[in-house]
């Protein structure tokens, strides 16, 4: 199997670039005029989209090293709606603390920030998670799940916050969204159809459609326009092919799983179905919950199983979840491209040589990465145990990223370069390194036979 990510699906694409805009947001409505074909939509529709903006925010946190996490929207007084994948990645230990923005729009320093208190349900099938809040969302801020089954042709609207992302083509990307990136936009489009593809270690019927995403909307509401309600959740995409969205119906369905939670639907609905035991998620994704309680305690309060799972396996599933973000299957000529040694060398390098010194530093250096594995990076203290247990992750991240057609890894080694091109000595260093992972790229590509 080929290792690009072209072939795979990754998260967020961009998709009908010429007729999907992503337009930007200020004081809840759209900035400027749209497109002839979207405009007398927007008028039309104007309130189901002003309440939509109003109701979708960002997952933000206090590490300086991350933008932000991704999207999420209200569902009920104290509760939001985001994926699983961010819902994971919730920590309780007193050193961070994550909050939901349901500002930061086009030119606008205004905030509006209520804190994340826990994770109330992970769904164990779908990329869903519900979120708790320390206070009541105002009644404009509240969407609702749609229970009915969307039809194909249907004009819809995706409400998030994109950010740069190098599994698209950077030129097409810097035309449709003007190098301005990490701020409310809305994308419209239409619904495509209906596809199983791969989540979380199975196969999950997903709702296609083709707005213009990027990452960083993973987690934001797919708006049916005709009725205002959410008929999906964002979470996946193929490069120039189509986005796939959580169907809400499915979720309606079975929402006697989180009715304890408060979470409002437009009907009541029957009780959910048997999870089998036998899923692949229900299997593992306990067990390293459970492992992980120190980490990930308000996950581990909505997953419970016992541990049955060894620390190197949980250890290897960890990294899972990292190739999951970008794609690609893992090849063993990728995998471990330096060794520990050599990852500590790097380390001390860039820390001493290059200055990499600061949050904001690492946020420069990791920057176009898509913002899901950003998001995923283990936890530390400071910048350089921050900037060790990242290039140990990147060590065994073994795929190529789509259009780039280079390793993680490379990404970042030329992005320090770039950042330290006037300091001749610092980018003698760094070519060093590129020089291993461009031969060990090589090797992979000419073993899979990818030019």
């Amino acid at each position: 199997m080929a290792i690009i990510l072209g072939q795979q699906y990754a998260l967020e694409s961009i998709v009908l670039a010429d007729a999907r805009p992503a337009l930007l947001v200020k004081d809840d409505w759209i900035v400027g005029a749209a497109s002839e074909r979207w405009q007398p939509v927007f008028v039309e529709h104007k309130a189901t989209i002003e309440r939509a903006i109003r109701a979708t925010c960002r997952l933000e946190t206090s590490d300086g090293t991350l933008p932000f996490l991704g999207t999420a929207f209200g569902v009920a007084p104290r509760l939001a709606v985001t994926g699983k994948q961010l819902a994971r990645l919730l920590k309780t230990d007193g050193k961070k603390e994550y909050w939901l923005n349901f500002k930061a729009e086009y030119e606008s320093d205004a905030m509006e920030k209520i804190p994340v208190t826990g994770v109330r349900f992970v769904h164990p099938d779908f990329d869903f998670a519900v979120l708790e809040l320390e206070r009541d969302l105002a009644p404009e801020q509240i969407l609702t799940l749609s229970p009915d089954v969307p039809e194909k042709g249907q004009d819809i609207c995706v409400i998030g916050y994109p950010a740069f992302d190098l599994r698209n083509d950077r030129e097409i990307q810097e035309k449709l969204f003007q190098s301005i990136y990490n701020v409310k936009r809305v994308m419209p489009g239409k619904i495509t159809g209906f596809e199983e593809i791969m989540s979380f270690g199975k196969n999950a019927l997903s709702l296609m459609h083709d707005a213009t995403t990027l990452g960083g909307t993973a987690g934001a509401p797919v708006i049916d326009l005709a009725s205002g309600d959410v008929v999906g959740i964002n979470f996946a995409g193929r490069y120039l092919v189509a986005n796939y969205a959580v169907p809400a119906w499915r979720l309606s369905a079975e929402s006697k799983m989180w009715t304890q939670t408060g979470l409002t639907t437009s009907a009541t609905l029957p009780p959910p179905p048997a999870i089998s035991a036998e899923n692949v998620f229900a299997r593992w994704g306990r067990a390293l919950t459970q492992a992980l309680a120190e980490k990930f305690p308000v996950t581990a309060k909505a997953l419970q199983s016992p541990l049955d799972l060894k620390d190197e396996e949980i250890a290897k599933k960890i990294e899972e979840i990292s190739r999951n973000i970008i794609g690609g299957s893992l090849k063993i000529e990728l995998v471990n491209i330096f060794t520990q040694d050599d990852i500590i060398s790097l380390h001390d390098n860039l820390i001493n040589v290059a200055r990499f010194t600061t949050d904001s530093d690492l946020a420069s250096l990791f920057e176009g990465l898509p913002l899901d594995l950003q998001a995923s990076w283990p936890d530390r203290d400071s910048t350089s145990a921050k900037l060790l247990a990242r290039l140990r992750r990147l060590n065994r991240i073994g795929a190529l990223i789509a259009v780039e057609n280079h390793t993680p890894f490379f990404v970042v080694l030329r992005s320090a370069k770039y950042l330290r091109k006037t300091e001749p000595l610092t980018v003698t260093m760094i070519d060093g390194y590129l020089a291993t992972v461009i031969a060990a790229e090589a090797k992979a590509s000419a073993a899979n036979g990818i030019h």
